[in-house]
């Protein structure tokens, strides 16, 4: 489903065409790119056009699946309310602009200001306080549409919203060419991939074959990624009778465990000398088993006092960046199959393991099969395919944080080719312009 022209305002037809970028995958990063976009749009040239197309498969514009304000409620955000910010700070080395600090609020502000107006205790929330992972959807999704308007107050500027998978990205005569999963084809000058947390094959790593093989021969189902949890662990699935499995013991099976228990209308209860005790609905599973290689469930995360500027942090000893260096040098190899090279790690499971992470530069473009670069596509979230998936966080405040300086590595060069075209030929009616790649 595509809506058109989201948030455009009417205008007259300029004689220049417009820049087309386009972003796959509509969640969180998406909402923090638009922030820095919208911030710094008036670099636009006067004239200029830029056409924004954001593809989200879920419709869940700003917050994606992952974050997705139609969750189960029994989910928790792995980090405190007041560690978690939808814009770049004054931390944040060559922001550029900043939104004014009212404006920029972190997550445990943006509930305060909805307890408020709602009086909904999800939002009654205290600095410290862990918020519920559909509360964090709620705020990216308003954060989000408020970024977009923000983008499209400039004249030159158009906004369409994509309910739509992208399946491919194909070179189309002077630039790309986006293609949907329902059919649709839009041309691109540019491609930012988005897309997050993503699904794997877990039968190409050998801990996912052991485990989908021990299903099969034992008449289980196999529940390789369980959100939305709703579905995959829906009672027709993990109703009373049936054992669930837990294959793992972190951030992931603390939220199966409370969807199958409170999600079900049981409670846990303080007992004095017996902490909590649980009283069950008799919808629940009879049993959860969760085991793992330690047997240990996710450790609390510490109270971080170290300075923003990463002076603090530990250096390491033994796993450097030289270190690493080496190991990507040695333990694994490029695939020269495919458009694009996609890393394969032999040292994880026998030559044919290949987690499915593509081979990057250092600022983020594919590098092709004959090692060529291809600086029209960038990718700040990589589609995953492996056992593991690419390094994901929510935005943190006054950290000079990563995934904000990781959308200024593009946003940087982003506008550099703006500039560049706008010191170039202006082209008559009708006439394309050759962007700089």
């Amino acid at each position: 489903m595509t809506t058109p022209r989201v948030h455009a305002p009417a205008r007259t037809a300029p004689a220049v065409p417009p820049y087309r970028l386009v972003l796959v995958g509509g969640g969180p990063r998406a909402t923090y790119l638009l922030e820095r976009l919208s911030a710094t749009v008036d670099r636009l040239g006067e004239g200029r056009r830029l056409q924004v197309r954001v593809f989200e498969r879920t419709g869940e514009f700003g917050a994606g699946q992952a974050h997705s304000p139609t969750q189960s409620r029994t989910s928790y955000l792995n980090r405190i309310g007041c560690q978690v910010s939808f814009a770049a700070d004054d931390t944040v080395t060559g922001a550029g602009p900043l939104r004014p600090e009212a404006q920029r609020p972190t997550l445990h502000e943006w509930c305060r200001r909805r307890f408020e107006e709602t009086g909904e205790a999800d939002f009654d929330l205290a600095p410290e306080d862990w918020p519920k992972r559909y509360v964090h959807g709620l705020a990216l999704r308003d954060m989000f549409d408020t970024f977009a308007a923000d983008l499209t107050r400039h004249p030159g500027v158009e906004l369409h919203l994509h309910r739509a998978e992208v399946v491919d990205v194909e070179p189309h005569e002077d630039g790309l060419c986006v293609v949907t999963g329902d059919g649709e084809r839009h041309p691109a000058d540019e491609v930012v991939l988005l897309t997050g947390h993503s699904y794997h094959d877990p039968r190409r790593a050998p801990a996912g074959r052991r485990l989908a093989g021990l299903a099969d021969r034992g008449g289980a189902r196999y529940v390789p990624h369980p959100y939305p949890m709703d579905v995959e662990l829906g009672p027709d699935r993990t109703g009373p009778g049936t054992v669930a499995g837990c294959a793992g013991t972190g951030l992931t099976a603390i939220d199966a465990v409370l969807h199958l228990t409170e999600g079900r209308g049981g409670t846990f209860h303080d007992a004095p000398g017996h902490g909590l005790v649980y009283r069950p609905s008799g919808d629940e599973p009879a049993g959860i088993v969760a085991f793992s290689g330690s047997g240990l469930f996710t450790f609390a995360r510490p109270d971080n006092h170290k300075p923003s500027s990463s002076a603090g942090d530990h250096p390491g000893t033994f796993l450097t960046d030289e270190a690493i260096r080496r190991l990507r040098a040695h333990a694994g190899r490029p695939n020269p199959g495919g458009a694009d090279r996609l890393w394969r790690n032999e040292s994880s499971g026998g030559a044919a393991f290949e987690p499915g992470g593509l081979d990057l530069t250092a600022d983020f473009h594919p590098i092709r099969s004959d090692g060529g670069i291809d600086r029209r596509v960038t990718v700040l979230g990589v589609p995953s395919e492996g056992a593991r998936s690419f390094l994901l966080s929510a935005l943190r405040p006054n950290a000079n944080h990563y995934v904000m300086r990781d959308t200024l590595i593009w946003l940087d060069r982003f506008w550099h080719t703006m500039d560049r075209a706008d010191r170039g030929r202006r082209p008559r009616q009708g006439q394309r312009t050759t962007w700089p790649a």
